[in-house]
């Protein structure tokens, strides 16, 4: 039926059955994009539980980190246009190819962007970074908007959502001070739990916990973390880590 949904909409925008005025044209485009929305988010609810049903050892083979992040980001393109945001992908210079369970990572870092989804102004820019640190390979990201500048939404930062609750508040923290605080799973479930449905920004707050959830739940099974690094001087990112395992590039 959703397949039927998206594909009879498609014809509609084509105007194969005669023109359509503005507001007709409007509301196709809607639909469409809606289904379109809804049958991603199905697609990867069943990826989800097919992991489930794996070995918990990821299934490693060659792949280019950077090919992986950016089918992910065409993927999910047209959702991030009709919020007026736009994606942009920075590679360190280096080795590409690596030993990672392709589907994993794709879908860890398809939740992590999903996370930042509802935080995000009209008009920022979502901003990815892939490099190697030490043992890791990392993909960071944040949030950029001309008017704000760089850096992770502050409020959801605020303890006790996300930095350890021993940590001072932000208000207190010292604009210098480093963060690099590793998330937790048993701790986002709880502050999932604990959201208050009657707030306004109930939903925004539940998307954005529960996409960290699933990112985070799919590194770990990698071997890997979610971090949350920054200072309130310089703003806070996400950094998705995974083992860094070298794999020979492709003639």
């Amino acid at each position: 039926a959703l397949t039927a949904v998206i594909g009879m909409s498609s014809v509609l925008k084509g105007e194969v059955f005669g023109p359509l005025n503005s507001k007709q044209k409007e509301y196709t485009s809607i639909i469409h994009q809606s289904g379109v929305q809804i049958s991603a988010a199905i697609a990867q609810i069943l990826n989800i539980d097919h992991l489930n049903s794996q070995s918990n050892q990821p299934e490693l083979t060659a792949v280019n980190i950077e090919l992986i992040a950016q089918q992910v980001i065409n993927q999910i393109t047209e959702t991030f246009n009709q919020k007026q945001l736009n994606i942009r992908l920075s590679v360190e210079p280096g080795k590409k190819v690596w030993l990672l369970d392709k589907n994993n990572v794709r879908q860890a870092l398809y939740y992590l962007l999903i996370s930042l989804l509802d935080n995000a102004q009209s008009e920022a820019e979502i901003r990815l970074h892939l490099s190697r640190r030490q043992h890791y390979l990392n993909l960071a990201t944040w949030i950029y908007h001309p008017c704000l500048g760089d850096g992770l939404p502050q409020v959801p930062l605020q303890p006790p959502l996300l930095i350890d609750s021993s940590l001072t508040t932000e208000a207190k923290l010292p604009a210098k001070v480093r963060v690099d605080q590793p998330l937790s799973i048993a701790k986002l479930e709880r502050l999932l739990d604990q959201l208050d449905r009657n707030s306004s920004h109930y939903q925004n707050q539940a998307h954005h916990l529960l996409g960290l959830l699933l990112s985070l739940y799919l590194c770990e099974r990698h071997g890997g973390n979610v971090s949350v690094q920054g200072s309130p001087d310089a703003g806070y990112r996400y950094v998705c880590q995974w083992p860094k395992i070298a794999a020979p590039e492709p003639d």
